[in-house]
């Protein structure tokens, strides 16, 4: 929340350049314990305030074991395109041939330029393309991230998917959590 309220100008439009789509994930995103999600935030149409979403899936783990606990898409791209992130290294690819693709769609076709098949994806579908302010943002096929426009904002700023790739992803076995022989924290 803090990027929100320092870097989006209170009088920004919301269906403006001005706006951001805020990518998180939590401390624990990527561990052991038990939950895994991925948030994005950006300033509403709906509300002109905080436009706030969440889902669970695999996409938040992927974010975090890429490297990342934040990812922040800001301005217009001037053609369609998306986002390719492989742990350090981040893309900007043309993505005029996913454009009019739903989310299954483009699913497939991203991996199979990759590939992999199990590749993360966040990506807008035909509803957000066409201008629907209630769109959503899908991850894994199955996960919607909506409510809020989030993937009117994706789509206003062009950005179409937004992929991780963490080639050696950093897997955690297990949260060392400390506690006394009484059960509380030290």
């Amino acid at each position: 929340m803090e990027v929100f309220f320092r870097e989006i100008p209170v009088d920004a439009d919301p269906r403006g350049p001005e706006n951001l789509l805020i990518f998180g994930v939590g401390p624990l995103t990527g561990t052991a314990f038990p939950g895994s999600r991925i948030n994005i935030s950006g300033k509403s149409p709906h509300t002109g305030y905080l436009g706030d979403s969440n889902a669970g899936g695999h996409f938040g783990a992927e974010m975090k074991f890429a490297g990342y606990d934040q990812i922040v898409v800001e301005g217009k791209a001037d053609q369609p395109v998306y986002i390719r992130i492989v742990n350090n290294e981040v893309e900007i690819r043309d993505a005029s041939h996913l454009w009019n693709l739903d989310t299954w769609e483009t699913n497939s076709a991203i991996r199979r330029e990759c590939y992999d098949h199990t590749v993360q994806i966040a990506c807008c579908g035909t509803a957000s393309v066409n201008g629907v302010s209630y769109g959503n943002i899908i991850t894994n096929n199955a996960r919607a991230i909506g409510r809020t426009d989030p993937s009117g904002r994706s789509n206003r700023i062009r950005a179409r998917e937004i992929m991780h790739l963490p080639t050696h992803p950093k897997i955690y076995q297990h949260l060392p959590l400390c506690h006394s022989q009484r059960g509380h924290p030290s």
